[in-house]
């Protein structure tokens, strides 16, 4: 099974294989090991590559970081290892400076895992090194295993800075249309209403003024 060249030297690739196989120098546990950890280089880079933060969770009220890729560390403008010793690799910490950011992530989390949904999104204002802010998307997903007998969460951020922007000048441009202007959800129950301009909101009672998405309340 080994590969030779014409002249009968080993190459490269036959000396590679004989460190894994000959005389079973290595366990099936260890080449599983091997195995994972390329895939999880591999699955690292790839969702750097297309600006996607991925990271598995302790779900717990400090939210400590297991494993993330490079990019999760990346969207917040602080190196992998000033993460760990400024933050103690745990998003309770990382947002200690905005309770209420955090406070709506912690309602959403909990109210998704107490009603037995598989998993949550939620948007989120999120400070970033230098005091700078960017929008993002998270989205997590329940597990059934277990770390130190604490349930794990898989979760993604995604940066939605774009999305926001356009849906504020969209609620702008509403806003300046004469007549009432009203987006509605088609639901299992019925309409639900999104969004509706200011004059809208004059013609009809304040308690059914919809509140806009949160990104187009923030300055």
């Amino acid at each position: 099974m080994l590969e030779q060249s014409n002249d009968g030297a080993r190459t490269p690739k036959t000396a590679a294989a004989d460190s894994v196989f000959q005389n079973g120098s290595r366990s099936a546990q260890e080449l599983a090991c091997i195995t994972e950890d390329s895939l999880l280089e591999e699955y690292n880079m790839l969702m750097s590559a297309l600006h996607v933060s991925v990271s598995k969770h302790l779900f717990t009220e400090r939210f400590e970081v297991v494993w993330a890729n490079d990019f999760y560390y990346a969207m917040t403008g602080y190196t992998r290892e000033e993460y760990e010793r400024l933050f103690e690799n745990c998003c309770g910490m990382y947002f200690q400076n905005d309770p209420e950011e955090y406070a709506k992530l912690s309602a959403k989390v909990m109210k998704a895992f107490e009603a037995g949904e598989p998993g949550y999104e939620c948007l989120l204002h999120m400070r970033q090194k230098g005091d700078s802010f960017t929008w993002i998307h998270v989205v997590g997903k329940f597990t059934n295993e277990l770390i130190d007998g604490m349930p794990v969460i898989y979760s993604t951020f995604t940066n939605v800075d774009d999305v926001v922007q356009i849906e504020r000048e969209r609620s702008i441009a509403y806003d300046n249309i004469p007549g009432f202007i009203a987006r509605y959800r088609v639901g299992e129950h019925g309409l639900s209403l999104l969004y509706g301009n200011d004059r809208f909101a004059e013609f009809s009672a304040p308690s059914v003024r919809p509140r806009c998405n949160d990104c187009c309340k923030a300055t």
